[in-house]
C-alpha cells in the first residue's frame, strides 16, 4: 500500500451447494434504461442448488447462470494539465516569474462514449461430504 492511500479487505464469498440445506431454485429480472442513450435492457439470473444423501456420502451441486445486458452512455469533456505557454503573445498572466499564459496541454471537448454490455457468465460447484 502507498503510504497516505486507502486500502481495505473484501472478503468475498460466493455461493456453495452446502449453503442451502435442501433444494433452492431462485430466478431474478430487471429492466435497466440509459436516459441518455434512451434505450434499455433486461437482466436475467437463475440459480439452481441441491443435495443428496448417497451411500457414499452427501453431494451437492449447484448451478447459475447470468443474461446481463446494459446499454449506457456518458457525456463529458476533459482538459489535460495545464502549463505555462509563452508562445502565444505578450500575455497580462504571470507564469511564476515568466510572462505567458496558463493554458491546458490539451483538451477533448464534447465527447460521447456509448458502451454496451452483453456477456453470459455461468457457474458451477460441486462438493461432497464423505458419510
Amino acid at each position: 500500500m502507498i503510504e497516505g492511500g486507502l486500502s481495505g479487505t473484501v472478503n468475498l464469498r460466493t455461493r456453495v451447494p452446502f449453503d442451502s440445506a435442501g433444494r433452492l431454485i431462485s430466478a431474478s429480472a430487471e429492466y435497466s434504461y440509459g436516459d441518455f442513450v434512451e434505450e434499455g435492457a433486461p437482466t436475467y439470473s437463475i440459480l439452481f442448488s441441491d443435495r443428496w444423501n448417497t451411500s457414499a456420502g452427501e453431494f451437492g451441486i449447484l448451478l447459475n447462470y447470468v443474461d446481463p445486458e446494459l446499454i449506457t452512455r456518458s457525456d463529458g469533456t476533459q482538459a489535460s494539465n495545464f502549463a505555462c505557454r509563452t508562445n502565444l503573445g505578450p500575455g497580462s498572466a504571470d507564469c511564476n516569474g515568466v510572462p505567458g499564459v496558463w493554458f491546458p496541454r490539451g483538451a477533448r471537448l464534447p465527447h460521447a462514449t456509448d458502451r454496451a454490455r452483453a456477456h453470459r457468465p455461468s457457474a458451477g460447484a460441486a462438493m461432497g461430504k464423505p458419510g
